[in-house]
């Protein structure tokens, strides 16, 4: 399959998720064997949030990211869950309806390439499943770099390209290559938008080509976790204090 690049991709994207944002969830749940929330948490564990802390979640989809900062006694002052996608936050905010939160999230429509925050206002900016959906990786960085406050923590959550190395690891793709996209035809009733997910791993950054865009734009103390034979990992950086 084909990825298109520059503004095709972007309203390419944007129209495949209106499609599939009803059993985006299920699919979820079902391609990932259930770990997909787990792999959430530990992004919301380590962005280590202080009390009262400002949490950014891009690309919320329908918030699952969100709605476990805002789980506990302990959640941050502020919780936003930001996307590209109206449907996608139509059903984040009526989720929070039916749920139990502390502090209910913001949900806000809007594009990681352009923020509508002002710089410094985050203590933690994280993204799940986000990044090789953008058009330009550095940009959305920058982007994202910009509304964290120094010492704050920037992640993301992400399938690399896979290396195929190990045989976990090409088990893997071949289950994302052709179990995948199956299955989420027969509960989406979508054809293509399962074709594109190993797609765009395939043609996404390795762990650690994106690691060492992280340290180009000034971003320290990077570390890294992986899960399900190495083909999802999230990635943990600080931004550091002015003239660190």
């Amino acid at each position: 399959m084909r990825i298109a690049s520059g503004g095709q991709k972007r309203q390419y994207v944007q129209k495949m998720f209106e499609r599939i944002a009803l059993r985006y969830d299920l699919m979820n749940r079902l391609m990932t064997f259930g770990q997909d929330l787990r792999w959430r948490r530990v992004l919301v564990r380590e962005a280590n949030l202080p009390r009262a802390g400002r949490f950014l979640d891009v690309a919320t989809g329908t918030g699952d990211v969100a709605f476990i900062a805002a789980e506990g006694t302990d959640q941050p002052d502020l919780i936003v869950g930001i996307d590209l996608v109206p449907k996608m936050v139509h059903l984040a905010h009526k989720r929070a309806k039916k749920r139990v939160c502390h502090r209910e999230p913001v949900w806000m429509i809007g594009d990681t390439m352009c923020l509508p925050f002002a710089s410094d206002t985050f203590d933690a900016v994280a993204s799940a499943f986000l990044m090789r959906n953008v058009t330009d990786v550095v940009a959305a960085l920058r982007e994202q770099v910009r509304v964290t406050r120094p010492g704050g923590r920037v992640l993301i959550l992400e399938v690399p390209r896979p290396d195929g190395r190990t045989f976990g690891n090409r088990l893997f793709r071949l289950y994302f290559h052709w179990i995948v996209p199956v299955l989420g035809w027969l509960i989406t009733g979508d054809k293509n938008a399962y074709k594109y997910l190993p797609a765009s791993a395939e043609t996404f950054l390795t762990v650690g080509q994106l690691q060492s865009i992280m340290k180009s734009i000034g971003l320290g103390e990077l570390y890294h976790y992986s899960f399900m034979f190495d083909s999802v990992a999230v990635h943990v950086a600080i931004k550091p204090h002015k003239g660190t």
